[in-house]
């Protein structure tokens, strides 16, 4: 599944999240090969996300 990154930092960002902060997570998301950041500001899902 693909999604837009503006579709969940925009919420977040009204949340009280930094850029820097929803990068970090995004990063160690990416280091646990749960999703992937692919062209065009989208994120790649590859395994389900734990709660």
């Amino acid at each position: 599944m693909s999604i837009n990154l503006l579709d969940i930092s925009t919420p977040m960002h009204a949340a009280g999240f930094s850029h820097d902060e929803i990068m970090a997570v995004i990063g160690a998301f990416e280091q646990e090969k749960l999703l992937a950041c692919v062209p065009g500001n989208r994120l790649l899902i590859l395994k389900e996300i734990p709660v």
